[in-house]
């Protein structure tokens, strides 16, 4: 198997602070991407125009609009995708490839292509798979994201402040450049926005407070914080520019209600005096967050040290000990922390 035929990498968020990027050359960027992109349709898959060739590792088919088959290397998450579509075990797959036993996954794969019979949509980018979909998807992609993006969002009046952006996978932080009024705070609200061109995602846009001094992000997804859900199936640019414009105008009452929660958080107190209510309420907390007990000690020791032993210091804690890790974890670890702010301490 060639060293790059199913590539992965490490996924982290890029601050726009550090690089003095502008929401329009954020823009361009994903028009950069989409210009080495290219879309085909396979028609009735079958192991007559589709096959997963052992020798190379790559992908072997032959689209709709040629005769002539294409052999093309495959992203990680394009082969957990062609897997689950064909019933194949991922995991399982996973050790083939990492064992170098790429026969045996060639085998498992080609033997269930066999007689698939449904159309695929296949996305490349560079001529590398980077998703494997059904027919029902429907593009909207980053470019259109970023184009209605800037329509709608005002650059006087908010700054991007961190991205990641690849062929792959979009994620934004797009806050406002005027200062939330709480005291002796250094928040900013907007809105985070996430999307995948290949399914990793839905396009969801959802309110976002971000602490500038240590560029922690909160996302409250709570009492109305979802501005824009939708799928990649019966979704519009018309229906996404339409709802998205209409969402925008919540933001001051979002302001509003997270103030009042943040106020509320900083006076209640999180008991963590004796060992024993330490351990409670550590036990509790890793069974929300499915951190480490290493993790689990860095939140005490920021929230005893740094912030407060209330439930906006362990709000606090929660998302910068998130910074630590890639974007899919840092995420879920910032919603987490968001619905603990609108609910009770864990």
């Amino acid at each position: 198997m060639t060293q790059n035929a199913v590539i992965d990498t490490r996924e982290l968020l890029t601050p726009v602070a550090k690089l003095g990027l502008s929401f329009e050359e954020l823009s361009d960027k994903a028009h950069a991407i989409q210009n080495k992109c290219k879309d085909f349709n396979i028609s009735n898959a079958s192991f007559n125009n589709i096959r997963f060739d052992g020798d190379s590792g790559q992908l072997i088919y032959v689209p709709d609009e040629t005769s002539t088959p294409r052999r093309v290397p495959m992203s990680k998450h394009s082969m957990s995708q062609l897997c689950n579509k064909i019933g194949v075990p991922v995991r399982y797959m996973d050790k083939c490839l990492e064992s170098g036993m790429t026969d045996l996954a060639a085998e498992n794969i080609n033997s269930w292509l066999q007689d698939f019979g449904k159309n695929l949509f296949i996305r490349e980018y560079d001529s590398r798979v980077r998703g494997i979909l059904s027919d029902r998807y429907m593009t909207l992609d980053t470019p259109d994201i970023l184009d209605v993006l800037g329509e709608v969002i005002d650059p006087h009046e908010y700054s991007t402040k961190g991205f990641f952006l690849t062929e792959e996978r979009f994620h934004a932080r797009i806050v406002q450049n005027r200062m939330m009024r709480v005291d002796n705070e250094d928040l900013f609200a907007g809105v985070q926005v996430d999307s995948s061109d290949v399914g990793r995602s839905t396009l969801i846009v959802r309110f976002f407070i971000f602490k500038q001094v240590c560029t922690n992000g909160l996302c409250i997804s709570k009492g109305g914080g979802i501005l824009f859900e939708q799928r990649h199936v019966g979704i519009s640019l018309d229906d996404f520019r339409s709802e998205f414009k209409t969402s925008m105008s919540r933001i001051p009452d979002l302001i509003t209600n997270a103030a009042e929660m943040i106020e509320l958080g900083r006076k209640e107190k999180v008991n963590l005096l004796s060992e024993s209510d330490l351990t409670a309420f550590t036990d509790r907390l890793k069974l929300t967050t499915k951190l480490s007990d290493e993790a689990m000690g860095k939140v005490i020791n920021l929230m005893q040290e740094r912030y407060s032993t209330t439930r906006w210091g362990l709000v606090n804690s929660l998302t910068e000990v998130a910074q630590d890790y890639t974007l899919e974890r840092r995420l879920e670890l910032e919603k987490i922390a968001g619905e603990i702010l609108v609910g009770k301490a864990a």
